[in-house]
């Protein structure tokens, strides 16, 4: 079985969003997807949320919780990292401010 491991995975919503276009290939929709964040709670929710989609969606891959990064990649075929460096204050915050302090198009 292929495995996909996913490094914040704990980021709901990206995690969701990947997991849904990967299910609508065919050879993906019973991979073995690693979900591994440092944040037990928010992996936790995005498990949860994973399992309700899948069966909504009618695929049946396998998800496995790690806190521990070394763990998550044993065997990985892929790997996707969607960590964010900083936490959301400062450095999310920032990366809204600037634009917006100095652009009146984007922001």
């Amino acid at each position: 079985m292929t495995k996909l491991t996913i490094i914040g995975a704990g980021s709901t919503v990206f995690t969701k969003n990947i997991v849904i276009d990967l299910m609508t290939i065919e050879k993906f929709k019973t991979i073995e997807i690693a979900l591994m964040d440092i944040d037990k709670y928010r992996l936790e929710k995005t498990y949860h949320v994973l399992e309700i989609v899948s069966k909504k969606m009618g695929v049946n891959p396998k998800f496995k919780m790690y806190t521990n990064r070394s763990d998550a990649l044993k065997e990985a075929d892929f790997v996707q990292t969607t960590i964010q460096v900083g936490g959301f204050k400062p450095s999310t915050v920032i990366d809204f401010e600037i634009p917006k302090k100095y652009s009146d198009k984007n922001c």
